[in-house]
């Protein structure tokens, strides 16, 4: 996976609390954070690709 900068150094880690289930679970599942609005559309379609 590539960072912002292009390269696999320029990884950045998020700490980011929440009490959002719908996020966590995606998370967990996916391992991307996910726009409220993206978060929706994963559910619905239950593919990553059509949610983005």
């Amino acid at each position: 996976m590539l960072g912002l900068g292009g390269k696999a150094e320029d990884l950045v880690t998020v700490y980011r609390g929440t009490d959002k289930y719908l996020e966590n679970s995606i998370y967990d599942e996916i391992g991307y954070l996910l726009s409220d609005a993206t978060q929706i559309a994963y559910r619905e379609s239950g593919d990553f690709a059509s949610g983005h």
